[in-house]
């Protein structure tokens, strides 16, 4: 017999460095900046991330997401604790990825809260993958997988090691948009809607610079608790 369960709610973590934005810039930016092929010393360590306490572990050679997932489960408890699950030491069943998963009963009749953590690497120097600093501040360029453009994340630094990190995406008209850049194409996409493919001019993203260091923000806080794991 297997898990009888239904996902009542879900606690999403942050889309570190995987977002899907509508931006795609046509190369790497900013093209006048000084490219790295390793992670700088002052990037290299682990933070915490204010928005959802995630954890990011950056390394001279890849950067590493770990974070987690928060269910609520309906259940019936004799068909739970096979498929080597005990029950009894509070384990269950997931079938999507066939792991032995925690959980804490809840004062909802039949219904159980789990945790899932996960951990990924999110960047990692491939050849679709570029790191640039420009004035003291670092973009990390990645390519589509379709190869249609170039999403980038601006990381600036703050007080005390704390990185404040900014998605290049845009929410506003399409035509204010055009003020700010003149080479640019409208596309349909089927999976992300209204996809604003630019080319901008070293002076046009120089304003974008501008104007996406007010947007809001995720904080990266310097977190040493070496000795804490997710398993």
């Amino acid at each position: 017999m297997k898990n009888i369960f239904l996902i009542l709610n879900t606690s999403i973590i942050l889309c570190l460095f995987s977002c899907e934005s509508n931006l795609l810039f046509d190369g790497p930016e900013p093209m006048s900046g000084e490219m790295y092929e390793s992670l700088p010393l002052e990037l290299q360590g682990r933070y915490l991330v204010e928005g959802d306490s995630s954890i990011v572990i950056a390394e001279w050679n890849s950067v590493l997401w770990m974070g987690h997932q928060t269910y609520e489960m309906f259940f019936q408890e004799d068909t739970v604790g096979l498929e080597n699950c005990n029950i009894n030491e509070k384990k269950i069943f997931k079938p999507e990825n066939g792991k032995c998963l925690s959980f804490e009963y809840t004062d909802k009749e039949g219904v159980v809260e789990i945790v899932e953590y996960d951990i990924d690497t999110v960047f990692s120097f491939t050849e679709n993958e570029m790191l640039i600093n420009y004035n003291g501040m670092y973009f990390f360029n990645k390519e589509s997988e379709e190869g249609s453009g170039w999403t980038v994340w601006m990381v600036a630094p703050e007080q005390n090691g704390a990185f404040t990190l900014r998605l290049f995406d845009w929410e506003e008209e399409e035509g204010e948009l055009k003020k700010w850049i003149k080479k640019m194409e409208v596309v349909e996409d089927p999976v992300r809607g209204t996809v604003y493919s630019v080319n901008p001019t070293p002076e046009e993203f120089e304003k974008l610079i501008s104007r996406f260091s007010e947007k809001e923000c995720e904080l990266l806080i310097p977190y040493n608790y070496e000795s804490e794991s997710f398993y």
